[in-house]
């Protein structure tokens, strides 16, 4: 798993034409899905939906495991990309996998999730720089020294409307350029910011068994634009 994660950065940065078809075509055969806690303590798993998807469900991957208790009712995690289960019981340590019946009847599982103590806010660990044309460049170098497997960012309008949603290996990722990123989901493409609109960046930290180590939210607002380029300031 390690080494095709670490392939993926580079094949997406240098053959993306291959890489990227290639994630997609992987993520349709599974459910993406992680683990982390709340701010209230409570054990979450987040999960990306897909057309033509039944009822996604947890199940335990161990004996006595707390996972086979329902969990509570689903929920809105950013934008309506990514939504989110609650697992009132569960424990330390629980291994637990999220599955879904696609539109042919095949169970698809998420990768094994390990249930740990704890998930870090970082709220300053996103860094956005506007640039001219109206991109918008998101970068984490902090996150740098987490054991990650794959970064989520997510951005989201003042409604809560999903704007985009990417995974990369990078610790960057510029606005609107899907094709820069491993897989994305949302609108294609993603519509331009405008000056003055209020948005949120939502980073998820995905560690190697599964849960999120790091979850970090930034709001900002674009800045005003002004002839000849697209954000003041730059160009």
């Amino acid at each position: 798993m390690r080494i095709m994660v670490f392939m993926m950065r580079y094949m997406t940065r240098y053959l993306g034409v291959v890489a990227r078809p290639l994630v997609r075509l992987m993520a349709e055969g599974e459910v993406i899905a992680c683990g982390l806690r709340g701010e209230d303590g409570g054990v979450r798993v987040i999960y990306s939906p897909r057309p033509g998807r039944g009822t996604h469900s947890l199940v335990g991957l161990e004996a006595g495991s707390s996972a086979g208790v329902p969990t509570r009712p689903e929920a809105d995690f950013s934008g309506g990309l990514v939504r989110q289960v609650l697992l009132p019981e569960a424990r330390v340590g629980d291994l637990v996998r999220l599955q879904a019946e696609n539109a042919a009847g095949r169970v698809l599982n998420s990768p094994r999730i390990t249930v740990k103590e704890e998930t870090l806010r970082s709220p300053g660990w996103i860094d956005v720089a506007f640039l001219p044309g109206g991109d918008v460049r998101f970068s984490w170098p902090r996150a740098k020294r987490c054991g990650v497997m794959v970064y989520f960012l997510a951005l989201e309008d003042a409604a809560g409307s999903s704007l985009a949603g990417v995974y990369t290996r990078e610790q960057f990722w510029t606005y609107p350029r899907l094709k820069s990123a491993s897989l994305s989901i949302g609108p294609e493409p993603p519509p331009p910011l405008k000056a003055g609109a209020a948005c949120t960046a939502r980073l998820v930290v995905v560690d190697f068994d599964g849960w999120v180590s790091r979850l970090g939210v930034r709001s900002f607002t674009c800045p005003a634009g002004r002839a000849g380029s697209g954000f003041p300031g730059v160009g």
